[in-house]
């Protein structure tokens, strides 16, 4: 693959700090000032999914005998893990949650989130160089809080030695 940058690690390329506006356009300063049109916007076919996929699994539960009472857990191992309510249930991750009396409050607060293909998306829309295109392309699949993505992208920037050269990402 070609490479957009030559030179050393050590010379910032003109695309330095381009990762960062590319998180600053995903999450936006004033996300809370937008209320909940912002919210809508990005939620609204999550939750048209959701309902569905929430229809499927309860008729699941039915047909399978299971109590729906069970639900509660498997929503809160979805989120504990990043998976969804059905893959949670499969998986048998609610026994790994604790309980919500015994939890302790989350370390990381919930916030806006945005989906691995929003980034790509915006990547490629902010029209990036290859190298920064394929380090967006190496998140995993999920849904990100701001703090999430930054942490993933610059850990593949260090993983790739680029910190200095395309900048890092708060």
């Amino acid at each position: 693959m070609p490479r957009d940058h030559y030179g050393s690690n050590r010379d910032q390329s003109e695309y330095y700090g381009a990762l960062q506006n590319l998180v600053d356009s995903l999450f936006p300063d004033d996300w809370d000032e937008l209320g909940d049109e912002a919210g809508a916007a990005t939620s609204g076919a999550d939750a048209a999914t959701s309902g569905a996929s929430g229809a499927a699994d309860a008729a699941d539960g039915v047909a399978a005998g299971t109590a729906v009472a069970g639900a509660s857990g498997a929503a809160d191992a979805a989120a504990a893990f990043g998976v969804s309510e059905r893959a949670a249930g499969l998986l048998g991750l609610a026994a790994l949650v604790p309980d919500a009396a015994d939890a302790e409050p989350a370390a990381e607060a919930a916030g806006p989130t945005v989906r691995r293909l929003d980034a790509i998306l915006a990547a490629e829309a902010a029209d990036l160089p290859d190298d920064l295109i394929r380090i967006v392309k190496l998140l995993p699949p999920g849904d990100y809080t701001r703090a999430r993505l930054c942490t993933q992208l610059n850990s593949a920037l260090a993983g790739h030695a680029w910190g200095q050269v395309y900048g890092t990402v708060e």
